[in-house]
């Protein structure tokens, strides 16, 4: 998370630099074919009052973009995250007074996703409107075992040791030695704005936009943990088998469905060659609905399956988004109508808690007997994040 935050930093500290830095001065001829907003005069003392680059004054103009529809496709290479991707712990009771834990999680890696967009240019007011789409659709997964079946056991985070109803050295998750763990994330997410493109000099173009967002997400985490009943633990700890037990399992699934305003701005620095700078930044609050995790338990034996859960009910929830891109592009025209556009770079966006669950937090009866029992609970929210690679191609007439 703190990569993710310092990334966003980065992209905005570019961006914030990129107008007041790498502007130059409007030339004449493209001056008197633009809209005027404010222009610095020269004055015999304008060396020492007016904000110039290069010695030339700078204009703040809009831009007389050419109009038209530009349809655009984009490949996505992103990394999904989330607080919550621990899914068990490998407890070493041995020596005794100087037990070890260690927590095991997922770590997602990029995967790829698509991006189709869509933008009307209007004539002679550098005014655009655009609606853009995101899908992700992402599977990781993870296997463990313990390194020593006499000292070790792997289980989840609401029972690393005995249950309340257990004595101090009776532990029945001792017969636990193996885990996996399967994470699914589903994005998808909508944006429509309307923008003003004002130019800064000859070089840099600067979009403010305002619209609407609206994402949907998904996360599922399921983890299982395997049984051998066969193995004896070293004294003085007292494991109880239970040889008809296979496995059990845990499900928590958790969605986000939202929709809010969003503003952001992005600036485009022409280079040379058709090849230029390009940065967005943008934040939206979305509300929308939130299905906490069902926490759903399994205890699979050879015969039958028994199934417990903690349920909940949607709740509202106010999710705050953020996203970034830092990015090369080209353009170059095809023929006197068409204009193709290409543009790779870096991405990222966090969206604060759109997740929770409720799962148990103190066991009293030990797992291995295959039944989820708890006389206490606990809430976990999570964020979500995004971040990786990107790549669009785009065609306007």
């Amino acid at each position: 998370m703190m990569k993710l935050y310092r990334w966003l930093i980065l992209c905005t500290a570019a961006l914030l630099m990129t107008a007041p830095s790498l502007a130059r001065g409007a030339e004449s001829d493209r001056v008197a074919s633009d809209q005027h907003i404010e222009s610095v005069p020269e004055t015999p003392d304008a060396d020492d009052d007016a904000p110039s680059s290069a010695g030339v004054p700078l204009s703040v103009y809009v831009p007389n973009l050419d109009p038209g529809f530009q349809l655009s496709a984009g490949f996505l290479y992103l990394r999904p995250g989330a607080d919550n991707l621990g899914y068990a712990t490998i407890t070493t009771f041995l020596p005794i007074q100087n037990p070890q834990w260690a927590v095991q999680a997922l770590d997602p890696e990029n995967q790829p996703g698509f991006s189709v967009g869509a933008r009307r240019i209007l004539p002679c007011s550098g005014q655009d409107i655009q609606a853009n789409w995101e899908h992700l659709r992402s599977s990781d997964s993870a296997s463990v075992a313990v390194s020593d079946l006499d000292t070790q056991w792997i289980s989840p985070f609401n029972q690393t040791g005995p249950s309340t109803s257990e004595t101090a050295n009776e532990v029945g998750i001792f017969h636990f030695k193996a885990a996996q763990a399967q994470v699914d994330f589903d994005y998808d997410m909508v944006n429509l704005d309307v923008g003003q493109t004002l130019s800064i000099g000859s070089n840099t173009q600067v979009r403010l936009f305002a619209g609407l967002s609206f994402v949907r997400l998904r996360e599922q985490l399921i983890s299982t943990f395997f049984n051998d009943p066969n193995i004896d633990p070293v004294p003085p700890v007292v494991a109880p088998a239970n040889p008809g037990l296979k496995y059990i399992s845990l499900n928590n699934t958790s969605t986000y469905t939202g929709v809010g305003p969003r503003l952001g701005f992005s600036t485009q620095y022409n280079l040379s060659h058709g090849f230029t700078l390009m940065g967005q930044l943008s934040g939206a609050i979305l509300e929308g609905w939130m299905q906490p995790a069902q926490y759903a338990f399994s205890g699979v034996y050879d015969d039958r399956v028994d199934s417990e859960r903690i349920s909940s009910d949607s709740v509202m929830q106010v999710v705050y988004a953020s996203d970034a891109k830092l990015g090369l592009g080209y353009t170059r025209p095809l023929g006197k109508v068409h204009v193709l556009s290409l543009e790779a770079g870096f991405k990222a966006a966090v969206y604060v808690n759109p997740f929770s669950t409720y799962e148990t937090s103190t066991n009293v009866l030990p797992l291995d007997i295959g039944s989820l029992s708890t006389n206490s609970m606990r809430h976990t929210p999570s964020d979500f994040t995004l971040s990786g690679l990107y790549a669009t191609c785009g065609l306007q007439w």
